[in-house]
């Protein structure tokens, strides 16, 4: 009765070590892809650079702000041009319009 008992646990403890065993190389190939995952200062260092990125996107001026200061630059140099040639005298002069037909 007791061989009977020791055989029985022998059987058992066969079993448990391939259960250990399968359990082993599950755990070696989980490891192996947690291996690639971020760790906590990998994430910190994203939000930082995102968080720098984000500093400088507030710099940088909008489309409307582009079209305002080109809309103002272009107004300035009209003015300018407009007030150079008023302060010079300058008079535009034009071709004399011919009204008849050119004769053939």
């Amino acid at each position: 009765m007791l061989e009977r008992r020791v055989e029985t646990l022998e059987a058992d403890i066969k079993e448990v070590k391939a259960s250990l065993s399968r359990l082993e190389t599950g755990f070696a190939r989980m490891e192996e892809k947690l291996s690639h995952v971020a760790t906590v200062s990998d994430i910190a260092a994203v939000r930082e650079s995102v968080a720098r990125l984000d500093g400088r996107l507030t710099l940088i001026p909008t489309t409307w702000q582009i079209i305002s200061i080109l809309a103002a630059l272009l107004f300035g140099v009209a003015s300018l041009v407009y007030a150079t040639n008023n302060f010079l005298g300058q008079k535009t002069v034009s071709a004399p319009i011919s009204l008849t037909a050119p004769s053939k």
